[in-house]
């Protein structure tokens, strides 16, 4: 994850440009593009550090574009069973004689009032 850099973040561009923060900036010599929060050093050895130059090579060499990698979260989810309890698959549990005698209300047609 990269340091944060607010002058960078596009959320908070319009308070950058606002008349009164350039000029305060310009004094401060704040107004070339700013750092994190921790310094240029650390966005340097972010940028140029030793894990970045390890991620670089093993990507330029085609390394870290599995399935698995490239799709993320996403492919966590793929192959879901339905699961299976006392909820059922309406959602509330049937684990009293009633509802076991009953077992779905969805669609069908009630004696009660709906408001």
């Amino acid at each position: 994850i990269p340091p944060y850099n607010a002058q960078q973040d596009c959320h908070a561009r319009g308070y950058f440009r606002s008349p009164v923060v350039p000029p305060v900036l310009r004094r401060t010599d704040q107004d070339h593009g700013g750092t994190g929060r921790d310094g240029w050093i650390v966005d340097y050895i972010h940028i140029f550090g030793q894990g970045q130059r390890y991620l670089n090579r093993r990507n330029w060499a085609g390394a870290g574009h599995s399935l698995q990698q490239v799709t993320g979260h996403s492919h966590y989810n793929t192959d879901l069973k339905p699961a299976s309890g006392f909820n059922g698959r309406f959602g509330y549990r049937r684990n009293t004689p009633a509802l076991r005698q009953h077992p779905s209300v969805f669609g069908e047609v009630t004696h009660f009032p709906l408001f």
